[in-house]
């Protein structure tokens, strides 16, 4: 096992795809917060109470006066009123989850063409004929390609904290009260948890689908309809419950008299009930694309987060079986 560990680790580093999955995961990382980035450095908000001295706050409701500056933080000092301190809410950690539903690419792209190309050049067959079991075989992948994912996933907490980093020091440089973090460290922990166990999974299933299939060629195609279906389907029970709940938010403020309006629209929603909502539930907690979904969009931890773990750790455990059982069954030429 360690010598197919090394080998490995040795192929992944001097993989081309390895490279550009790391290259994808940058310009998603980039995407997300360059514009933040510059979007902080040009304005800043301040919370003024009624009487015009500047508060310990930040954004004021519509009771209280709220200016918005756009001109440089170096600019606004020049007012007497704004020597006192104010908040900035940077929340770098925020975009460390940003980018879990882009899990389901890139790990499907690193792991059907990193991994399937062994089976065109033969170093499958050629670690089976040394002695090498199927078996150490399937798992050592399986471990590399996590650990890729993981590399990865760090690789995108660097390059989306290090632009949020700088503007924590400018702003602590000009006597701001500067928050980094929204999150708590338990929190950050425990989405970073999920993001691990999302790679696990993704690793897994993609894994099964390539060590099964004959040629990296079919092994891309197949993961490549796998993420369409899985994004298909989760797009789907997204809105479904989404118009469900918006149908049970809003309808009893519906005037009677107007009702025949969205008769239509309101027949087709009403009819979520019962086994039939309780099913798509169930899909929305057990599709992980659902619940990165959820969670790269949540600003605090989704009650349910731990029945998702248990759910991906357990999907993982019988692709995992499955895909081992299979592979030892394959005939290989």
């Amino acid at each position: 096992m360690t010598n197919l560990l090394s080998a490995q680790f040795s192929r992944l580093f001097r993989s081309k795809i390895f490279y550009i999955s790391l290259i994808l995961m940058l310009g998603i990382a980039l995407y997300n917060v360059v514009p933040e980035f510059f979007d902080f450095d040009r304005s800043v908000e301040f919370h003024i109470d009624p009487t015009g001295y500047l508060t310990h706050g930040y954004v004021s409701y519509p009771s209280e006066f709220t200016i918005r500056y756009t001109e440089l933080l170096q600019d606004l000092f020049d007012y007497d009123f704004f020597d006192s301190i104010y908040n900035v809410r940077l929340y770098a950690d925020y975009y460390f989850k940003s980018n879990f539903t882009f899990y389901l690419i890139i790990i499907a792209l690193m792991v059907s063409l990193l991994i399937g190309s062994e089976f065109g050049n033969n170093t499958i067959r050629n670690k089976i004929i040394v002695g090498h079991s199927r078996t150490s075989i399937y798992i050592s992948n399986l471990i590399v390609c996590v650990t890729g994912g993981v590399i990865i996933q760090v690789f995108y907490i660097l390059v989306t904290y290090i632009p949020m980093l700088i503007l924590y020091f400018k702003y602590k440089s000009a006597g701001c009260s500067v928050y980094l973090f929204g999150f708590t460290f338990k929190e950050n922990f425990v989405f970073q948890l999920f993001g691990l166990v999302i790679i696990i999974l993704y690793s897994s299933i993609f894994m099964m689908i390539t060590m099964i299939t004959p040629s990296r060629t079919y092994a891309a195609m197949i993961s490549l309809l796998v993420v369409i279906t899985l994004a298909i389907v989760c797009l789907g029970v997204e809105q479904t419950l989404y118009e469900a709940d918006m149908y049970e938010l809003f309808y009893p403020m519906y005037d009677p008299l107007w009702r025949s309006i969205d008769d239509l629209e309101i027949a087709r929603v009403e009819t979520l009930s019962g086994f039939k909502r309780e099913f798509y539930h169930l899909l929305d907690d057990v599709l992980p694309i659902c619940q990165t979904f959820i969670l790269s969009s949540s600003d605090k931890i989704p009650p349910r987060t731990f029945l998702y773990i248990a759910y991906d750790l357990g999907i993982t455990a019988v692709t995992t079986t499955l895909g081992i059982a299979l592979f030892n069954r394959k005939e290989i030429n």
